[in-house]
């Protein structure tokens, strides 16, 4: 059969998306994908291709567009439309509820598609296939999810060139590659510990590939296309020191590209530090979330000390490694006084990109049942964050420090790099000109985004004006399985 993706804007690959193509195409099915954006006309392409069913990843904040090119699709098309992503999978209910919606996918996607493409293929009962949801006749089929999959070097070497014939992709030098799926973390602020709860009994949720297949990954994405940097996607990339040490060898000798990752203070040591940075590691994000323990402990469930935090960047700063920094503002229980220890401790750590958004309780998640519980947050305000983006543009705490919080977002960096200035920026807090400062903080942040990722001014202007707006990267990279 015929597979066509479809994907809104460019920002990122999916590389959920790269991997079931993969999977398809070595089971004997045709599959390729069209990026409306970078479409003159987007329904000729889809004649052009003829598919027989339609994939289309729905994530967290993209509700309207899922919606306005599904009716158009059903409009044009009679072909089945599937729908995968971090939002069927974590809200399937809520997915398979909207008129538009006849067959959700949730968690893993291979086997589970694979199956019904198979069943759609000999015209075979499709209602029973584990990981779909599907609504037939005013009935919903809520089937089981399947085991997970053991070994993730069996699926084939991810199809990239499905974004590749897109020049701008195969011309961006900064490539993202994830060396695992899952995370053994339970944040409150995460949706992973609620998939990892669906799929318990299903096999190990945290799984890794081989340092060979990592690199071959790395390797065939360089054949095809130009790769500057690279940047893994994995929560933690750093959990296992022994496939580390492997990776740091290997990865030196093969590929020696600069290359960022993500960590987690409490598994940083200089060990670990010393291996990433003879492998030409150039920079290390970390979550730090908050400056006060109580809240990071506490109400994020993020067991992590200030103390540890500290060592983490002390190490990354002695390496000379690019430091970025994941914050957030406005919190249940959070004071102001307690946002300013977010800018104390960012600046105490010297983080070169010290990035901050507004709580984002995701529904379900126990950040959200612990704000709606105890009043700090309204149920409207956490179901819009579905519709419209995980990151909101302004604080949803029900709190007296609201208007401050939104204020000291447009200041933290300042406060940060410049610590002196803390005083001050508390005395202006609640002054409406603070405002002023949202068009610069936007250029800081976008300036040491590009310089923690590698990335040229030039490069990054071309493909942003190109790929669409960079605020919606999360909405089309996530992928759509643990």
């Amino acid at each position: 059969m015929k597979v066509l993706f479809i994907q809104n804007l460019g920002i990122n690959e999916s590389l959920a998306l790269t991997d079931l193509s993969a999977f398809l195409k070595s089971k004997g099915h045709a599959c390729d994908l069209l990026i409306e954006k970078n479409e003159k006309n987007l329904y000729n392409s889809i004649r052009k291709f003829s598919p027989d069913i339609f994939i289309i990843p729905w994530d967290i904040g993209a509700l309207s567009w899922v919606l306005k090119i599904t009716y158009k699709i059903k409009d044009n098309f009679t072909k089945p439309i599937v729908f995968c992503g971090t939002y069927p999978s974590f809200y399937p209910s809520n997915a398979i509820n909207c008129p538009c919606v006849e067959i959700i996918c949730i968690g893993e996607t291979e086997y589970a598609l694979l199956e019904l493409i198979e069943k759609l293929e000999k015209k075979e009962d499709v209602s029973k296939i584990k990981n779909l949801w599907i609504k037939k006749e005013g009935k919903i089929y809520k089937n089981e999810l399947r085991t997970l999959i053991a070994d993730l070097n069996t699926i084939p070497l991810p199809d990239r060139g499905i974004y590749f014939k897109y020049r701008y992709l195969k011309e961006f030098g900064l490539k993202r590659f994830t060396s695992g799926r899952g995370c053994s973390n339970s944040c409150s602020f995460c949706y992973n510990p609620l998939l990892r709860q669906r799929y318990e009994g299903k096999g190990s949720y945290v799984r890794r590939k081989s340092v060979a297949r990592i690199i071959q990954e790395i390797e065939d994405v360089r054949k095809q296309s130009k790769l500057t940097s690279v940047h893994f996607s994995d929560d933690i990339f750093i959990s296992d020191k022994d496939w580390i040490r492997e990776f740091s060898r290997e990865y030196k000798q093969k590929i020696n590209l600069p290359f960022t990752c993500n960590a987690s203070a409490e598994l940083i040591d200089e060990d670990v530090i010393d291996l990433l940075k003879s492998a030409h590691c150039s920079g290390i994000a970390i979550g730090t979330e908050t400056g006060n323990e109580n809240l990071r402990n506490f109400i994020l469930n993020k067991k992590i000390t200030n103390h540890q935090i500290i060592e983490a960047g002390r190490l990354v700063k002695k390496y000379k490694l690019f430091l970025t920094t994941f914050n957030m503002v406005a919190l249940p229980e959070e004071t102001i006084e307690n946002a300013f220890e977010t800018v104390k401790l960012n600046a105490k750590i010297n983080a070169d990109h010290a990035r901050l958004s507004f709580a984002f309780p995701l529904p379900e998640t126990k950040l959200a049942e612990y704000g709606l519980k105890n009043g700090f947050f309204d149920k409207a305000h956490i179901e819009r964050l579905l519709d419209n983006t995980i990151f909101p543009n302004n604080a949803i705490l029900n709190s007296k420090y609201k208007k401050q919080f939104e204020n000291l977002f447009y200041l933290f960096h300042f406060g940060v790099k410049f610590p002196l200035l803390i005083p001050l920026i508390k005395k202006i807090l609640s002054l409406r000109l603070v405002k002023i400062f949202s068009l610069l903080n936007l250029l800081i942040n976008n300036y040491y985004e590009k310089k923690f990722f590698n990335i040229t001014l030039y490069s990054g202007i071309k493909y942003i004006l190109c790929a669409g707006n960079y605020k919606n990267r999360t909405k089309v990279f996530n992928n759509y399985m643990p």
